[in-house]
Formats: structure tokens, sequence, C-alpha cells
């Protein structure tokens, strides 16, 4: 899994005016302990978010399990050319340049273990975000969502997948 060099955003135009939307990301449930109960749902991100690039040529040769966690909406692309603050040149999105959706969010990585689920056998694991206030306190303060992925993901790291989707107490 590789951070890309670019930058997730979609602008919106209603007539001369155009703007950036906030980025929202959508639960992919791609078989992850992490994401299973939370399909479909939306969480907004705050800052600068990256795409990751799944390289999934590794997966059989290095023993990796990649799964995508989050994944952008429609109408997202990772902007290569992005300067932040510059009201002056509206972000477009160009084929040549740009990273077209969808785009990968977060991922989860499993090294060694057995594809048999009723074989327990200890694995290295690894989860990956491309926004690094997605933990941060506002970033869980975002919703519900944004704190579940949190504790599922650190439930999953630590081989804790009983306590996965367990919500915490108020």
């Amino acid at each position: 899994v590789r951070p890309q060099n670019d930058v997730v955003i979609r602008v919106v135009r209603i007539g001369d005016l155009a703007g950036m939307q906030p980025l929202e990301a959508v639960v992919m449930n791609q078989g992850s302990p992490i994401t299973k109960d939370l399909a479909g749902l939306g969480n907004e991100m705050f800052g600068p978010t990256q795409s990751l690039n799944l390289e999934r040529n590794l997966e059989k040769a290095a023993n990796l399990q990649i799964t995508g966690l989050l994944t952008a909406p429609e109408g997202f692309w990772g902007e290569t050319e992005y300067t932040p603050g510059d009201r002056t040149n509206v972000p477009f999105f160009d084929p040549k340049k740009d990273h077209p959706g969808p785009l990968t969010l977060g991922a989860a990585v499993e090294r060694g273990g057995s594809g048999d689920p009723k074989v327990k056998l200890e694995t290295a694991r690894i989860v990956v975000f491309g926004n690094g206030d997605f933990f941060s306190d506002r970033g869980l303060q975002v919703g519900q969502a944004s704190l579940e992925i949190a504790l599922n993901s650190v439930n999953w790291l630590l081989n804790r997948e009983n306590l996965i989707n367990i919500p915490p107490k108020v």
C-alpha cells in the first residue's frame, strides 16, 4: 500500500462559481472485520487526504492479504498539482496527470496466516489511511463511523476480533 502523490478533491460548479466539496469517504465492505458492519456508511474526512495505491501484484508473492476499507465517492479524483490556498486557479481533472476514481482512502494489510478461518496463526497486520487527521480528536468527533473505524482498527491490529463492532460506552 503506497500513498499516491495527490490530494483527493471534488470541484462543484454553480454557474460562474466553483468551490471544493468536503471529502466524504464511503465505507467499503470487502470482507474486512473492520468495516463489515459499517457497509455503505459515509464519513467526512477533515484535512488533506491522499489516495492509496493497493499493489495487488505483491499479494501472492509476499503472502499478503490487502483489503480496501474506505473509498471516495463518485466525482472525486486525486489532484496531483493542488496548491492549498490558491483561489485563482480552480483545479480540474487532467486524465494525463491526475488519478481517477474510485480512490482507496484506507486499507488493511495482513501478512502470513492461513486462508482457512478455522486455523488461527499469528500474523503481521497494518492499517493505513490517507488522512493524518482521521484519528485526531476533531476527526473522531465528525461522526460515529470515524470512532467505530478507529476502535475496530485497533481491535483488529491487536487480534481482538471478538471486540470488533462493540460500541463504546458513552
